[in-house]
């Protein structure tokens, strides 16, 4: 019979598997967005996995915008690693990932329903938990997790943490002598280490708070099941204890040692950190999307008006909670489990609630609150199953027709919702549909259009943005720079100025004028913008680059020596200031004490093309031709393509006497170079190094 059992769950689990690959095929090829670019696109550190301990103990890691982007998540950090090892920078095997984590989270709640429904003498239907696992793997409304990659942390949390949950449940249902053999009965209680299902539980409870923060709710979800299936007694508290420790040791103490603080309140546009009709309208939403996923966006706009749909949420809101007493308090089993499930909705949202974010409301935080609601459903429909006598077979199956024509519309809806991420186009198209006076929405797809050089399109957006907000400073600071690119560089300059007279602070205006000032040869103002941009991206190599360069124009290098050296003073591990420091010592001729910088910039990031470019000159410099050798084909297979890389290899070969090998390569410098004003200076210094070698 065990061995039964464990089969329906393997053919349960592989449907799950397959299902959820046919719904989420289309979504596979899908592009990175948002968050993805500095999460994972230009963050250098998941590019080695040997940068793995740092993960644990560097969050400057979690971001190229390490300066404001503050989380201590190494395990979502691990993965983008391993993923970037097999895929590079493939969107497909970071969707698959994702998409593997939630069929796995909708496997595990098929069994924690499974669990939570054994025993009492009745025979266990599966229906209930096939009905819940089967409703959260398809609804659209989870979809953002699975093609949003950034959301991963939300995914990967919620595995581990319902993984921890269904242990829990298993440890709580052990039998009491199974874990008293060794120690005796009243033992039990107090050393619950004597069970695998708790010592797995808190296993996979660690790996949810190192994945997320969100998971620090868990211990009152397992004070709850056992205050509604169990007996909390004196005794008992101590096996919640080791879960409580780490959860306020992980999430506060870690935090406050990495960043200063308890909980890093975020403010936006003035909003206060607590503001009760924004919170309620948002809790609105998340039960009404988690029940009907429709109007979806990657991006919701909540105001702070008191109006009807205020006062429609705070009834749902109120009213599930009155439903979640009234259940509770009734002695049928069902109900009590459905009671668990709403208070499961609210728990998993406090710290959602409670903390000020820049958006009040986002999809993918809402994935574990579908479970609470999800569970109401699926206990729901099974007491409606129930209530039918056996005469009464047609309307029984209605409710099975019920559960597959919920899983066909869902399922409908997801693929259909999987093409809306196919680009940003597509993305922030759709946010504008349903929110047209959404400014970051136009603000994105304005980016778009710049980046794929549909100027005209780009310019159009920035000015809708300010049909709606004339002060909105990232639109005054991009049409400023359109202008200036066009030629109508006086008004470019007046709306650049303004927007940096609006907001001081704004990372975009900052990197707009630094390019600017830069290219006027005003370097002196170029590198006041940069200086701020490493306040907000402190270990980028590219930043520090283009100051050792204005510094280097302006005849001052010496100068800048000292703001890297305050940078490695705050961290001396900071792969972006070491390489500041060693251009400092190409610009000195210290080639030794530059190739030591180098090397100890490639030692944290081993793809970073430029240094490994400048490494290879290094080298040269210090007659080490075997390493400039290995360095330049090292980055060529990077950039098969830089025409400068090929000539100098073959400098390197004719240094080390290799002409047969040094013609070969100049040939296909030639070769490559023949075409196009833009290489003429190369293909000139080619054809002379060849004719020296004839």
């Amino acid at each position: 019979m065990y061995k039964r059992g464990n089969i329906v769950k393997l053919v349960i689990l592989t449907f799950f598997i397959l299902l959820s690959l046919g719904i989420y095929f289309n979504s596979l090829h899908n592009d990175f967005h948002y968050d993805d670019l500095h999460h994972i696109q230009k963050n250098f550190y998941i590019r080695d996995i040997k940068n793995i301990p740092l993960f644990f103990t560097e969050p400057r890691t979690f971001s190229a915008l390490s300066g404001i982007a503050h989380h201590y998540r190494p395990l979502v950090m691990v993965s983008y690693a391993v993923n970037y090892y097999f895929g590079k920078l493939n969107p497909m095997g970071y969707h698959l990932v994702n998409l593997g984590f939630h069929a796995g989270s909708a496997f595990l709640l098929f069994l924690i329903i499974e669990a939570m429904l054994r025993g009492g003498g009745k025979k266990l239907s599966l229906f209930p938990p096939l009905t819940a696992g089967l409703l959260f793997l398809t609804t659209p409304y989870n979809s953002e997790v699975v093609n949003y990659v950034a959301a991963r942390s939300t995914v990967m949390s919620a595995f581990f943490y319902l993984l921890s949950f269904y242990c829990w449940v298993k440890f709580r249902s052990e039998k009491l002598e199974v874990r008293s053999t060794m120690l005796g009965e009243g033992f039990s209680n107090f050393l619950p280490l004597t069970s695998y299902f708790y010592l797995a539980s808190f296993l996979a409870f660690l790996f949810a708070i190192l994945t997320k923060e969100i998971a620090i709710t868990l211990p009152a979800i397992l004070i709850l099941y056992d205050l509604y299936f169990g007996k909390v007694s004196t005794r008992a508290i101590l096996s919640y204890v080791p879960f409580a420790f780490l959860g306020v040791f992980s999430v506060l103490v870690v935090r406050m040692a990495f960043f200063g603080a308890f909980l890093g309140a975020v403010q936006k546009n003035g909003v206060s950190d607590f503001n009760f009709i924004i919170k309620v309208k948002a809790l609105g939403k998340y039960l009404y999307h988690s029940m009907v996923p429709v109007q979806l966006s990657v991006q919701h706009l909540i105001d702070n008006s008191p109006n009807l749909y205020f006062y429609l949420a705070l009834i749902m809101v109120i009213g599930l909670a009155v439903l979640a007493f009234y259940l509770w308090r009734s002695p049928d089993a069902l109900y009590k489990r459905v009671s668990f499930f709403i208070l499961w909705f609210f728990i998993v949202l406090v710290p959602v609630m409670a903390v000020s974010l820049n958006e009040p409301y986002q999809e993918n935080r809402g994935y574990m609150a579908v479970v609470g609601l999800v569970g109401v459903v699926a206990v729901g429909l099974e007491r409606l199953r129930e209530r039918w006598p056996a005469k009464g077979a047609p309307q029984k199956v209605a409710v099975y027709l019920l559960l597959g024509g919920l899983v066909v519309l869902y399922s409908t809806g997801t693929i259909i919702r999987n093409s809306v991420w196919h680009n940003e186009l597509t993305l922030w198209s759709d946010v504008i549909k349903k929110y047209p006076e959404s400014t970051n929405a136009h603000f994105q797809l304005g980016f778009y259009y710049n980046s794929v050089g549909e100027i005209e399109r780009a310019e159009a957006e920035y000015k809708t943005i300010l049909g709606i907000n004339p002060k909105e400073s990232k639109a005054l600071a991009k049409l400023g720079a359109l202008y200036y690119r066009k030629g109508n560089i006086d008004s470019g300059m007046d709306l650049l100025q303004n927007a940096m007279e609006i907001a001081p602070y704004d990372m975009n205006t900052n990197f707009l004028l630094a390019n600017i000032y830069s290219e006027r040869g005003e370097y002196q103002l170029s590198s006041g913008h940069l200086l701020f941009l490493l306040n907000v991206s402190p270990h980028d190599p590219r930043l520090f680059e283009r100051l050792i360069e204005n510094y280097n124009k302006m005849g001052k290098v010496e100068e800048v020596y000292n703001i890297v050296s305050r940078a490695l003073a705050e961290d001396s591990n900071n792969p972006g200031a070491h390489r500041a420091l060693g251009l400092i010592y190409m610009h000195q001729d210290r080639w030794s004490d530059a190739q030591k910088e180098y090397e100890r910039v490639l030692s944290y990031i081993p793809r970073d093309y430029e240094t490994l470019k400048d490494l290879a000159y290094v080298y040269f410099n210090n007659g080490e031709m075997g390493m400039a050798e290995k360095t330049i084909k090292q980055a060529l297979i990077m950039q098969p393509s830089d025409h400068m890389m090929r000539f100098n290899l073959a400098r390197v070969y004719v240094a080390q006497g290799r002409k047969d090998l040094a013609r070969e390569e100049l040939q296909k410098v030639l070769l490559a170079t023949s075409k196009g004003d833009s290489n003429k200076e190369i293909y000139n210094s080619a054809q002379r190094r060849l004719t020296a070698l004839q």
